[in-house]
């Protein structure tokens, strides 16, 4: 079930409503603090600098600026993801899968696949626009990481 929350102005988040589902749940209240620096995760947009949700279709979010929901931290690297498991499955007993990608793959290549593998599949709170939300992986990594991109999550 997607859960997806929204912030308004300056105040905390007091609305949530779960995606489709089989069980007809009305939507939950819940208090979510601002983020600290108050801008899209994947824009950098300031709220000051963003127009609100307007679209008529969903009324419960007219009028908010950022909406929150979850993203993994890193794009998807297959070969990461590949190498990962292989390490897992082969490593020795006391040695850690990235230890065994640093032996398999070097130092640089080791430490590269390991981080790529383990930041694709963590996942992390992300506020965005109403803009960025409905960017898939792609479009959403190529805003965020783009050359010359000075905020951070």
């Amino acid at each position: 079930m997607n859960k997806l929350e929204c912030e308004h102005n300056n105040d905390t988040c007091s609305d949530s409503i779960n995606g489709v589902n089989d069980s007809n749940e009305m939507p939950s209240v819940v208090n979510h603090p601002l983020p600290a620096h108050a801008r899209c995760h994947c824009c950098g947009k300031y709220v000051s600098e963003l127009k609100p949700y307007d679209n008529p279709e969903y009324p419960k979010f007219i009028g908010r600026y950022l909406f929150r929901t979850f993203r993994s931290y890193l794009p998807y690297d297959k070969e990461a993801e590949l190498a990962l498991d292989e390490a897992e499955a082969n490593c020795k007993e006391g040695q850690s899968p990235r230890q065994w990608l640093i032996e398999k793959y070097g130092e640089e290549k080791g430490l590269e696949l390991n981080y790529l593998g383990h930041g694709s599949s963590t996942y992390e709170t992300s506020w965005e626009c109403k803009d960025c939300i409905v960017l898939d992986e792609k479009e959403y990594y190529a805003i965020k990481f783009k050359e010359g991109s000075t905020h951070e999550q």
